[in-house]
Formats: C-alpha cells, sequence, structure tokens
C-alpha cells in the first residue's frame, strides 16, 4: 500500500467512527477553544473510542497518531477557525481534512437521517487544491512559519 492509500484508509476510519460535534463546534471560538469540561472532550482525539463526539482538531489529532504509528510524518495544521493535517506522503507534503470528509447524518436541507458519503476529495491534496476550498483552510500566521520555517515549504 502507497502511504496515499494508508493516509485515505485512516482518514475513512476515522470519518466512520467519529461523531461531529457541531452544537459545540458552533460555541468554540477556533481549534482548541474549551469553554467547558464538554467542551474540552471534543478535542480528545481518542474520545472517539469513548463515545464522544469530537470537533476538527480531534480528527486531526487522531490521524496524527494512526499516521506516526504507520512511521508517517504528519502535522496538524490551523487557520483562525479550522484543524486539518499536512503529512509527507509517497515523497511530497500532502493536506488532508478528515473532518470536512466525514459523512454527516443530516442531508444538505439539514433534514436527519439522511447520509451521505464519506468525501475523499478532502483527502491528500496540495496547499493549493485545499485552501482554494474555502477561508477555513488557509493556514494562519503559526501553521503558515512552521510550514515555510521548519518544513521548508511554500
Amino acid at each position: 500500500m502507497s502511504d496515499k492509500e494508508k493516509s485515505l484508509v485512516i482518514s475513512k476510519h476515522i470519518a466512520q467512527k467519529a461523531t461531529y460535534d457541531e452544537k459545540i463546534a458552533k460555541s468554540l471560538n477556533g481549534p482548541f477553544s474549551v469553554n467547558s469540561t464538554i467542551g474540552s472532550r471534543v478535542h480528545n482525539p481518542l474520545g472517539i473510542y469513548k463515545g464522544w463526539s469530537i470537533v476538527c482538531d480531534g480528527y486531526a489529532g487522531l490521524y496524527n497518531v494512526f499516521m506516526w504509528e504507520l512511521g508517517i510524518e504528519s502535522y496538524l495544521v490551523t487557520s483562525k477557525t479550522h484543524a486539518w493535517n499536512l503529512a509527507y506522503l509517497d515523497g511530497k507534503w500532502y493536506h488532508s481534512d478528515v473532518t470536512y470528509s466525514d459523512p454527516v447524518t443530516y442531508d444538505r436541507g439539514g433534514n436527519i437521517g439522511a447520509t451521505l458519503d464519506f468525501k475523499e476529495e478532502y483527502i491528500n491534496l496540495t496547499y493549493t487544491q485545499i485552501k482554494a476550498i474555502d477561508n477555513d483552510h488557509i493556514l494562519s500566521a503559526e501553521s503558515k512559519h512552521f510550514v515555510n520555517t521548519v518544513l521548508g515549504l511554500d
């Protein structure tokens, strides 16, 4: 299996196991915000195995755990309001947003009960591709500094 294929398998696993906590996410002020005890649970990447719902940095943290266990270099990166991953796959850096890939239990009209399929189009993207999605995928100053200085990427 290539690293990109491993990334896709891991992303699907996380998306299938995780439940996104939309209510808490709306009350938070960007990744890593904590406004209550329950709010702090949503950031715990292993919470999905305890039945807890999580938000974006929980998804990204768990992706990192799996990737590093597979020997694949992976980092959590952020915008002002969102978190996702940057991983070194098959000799190149790719962004993956497992949160955006997660099938939800709402249809596009907001009706509970519909199930959408895993959205592979948010996995293994170049930075040009992921930042074109929306403003949630434009690197924060801290993440941009990390990517440019530590990793030597543009």
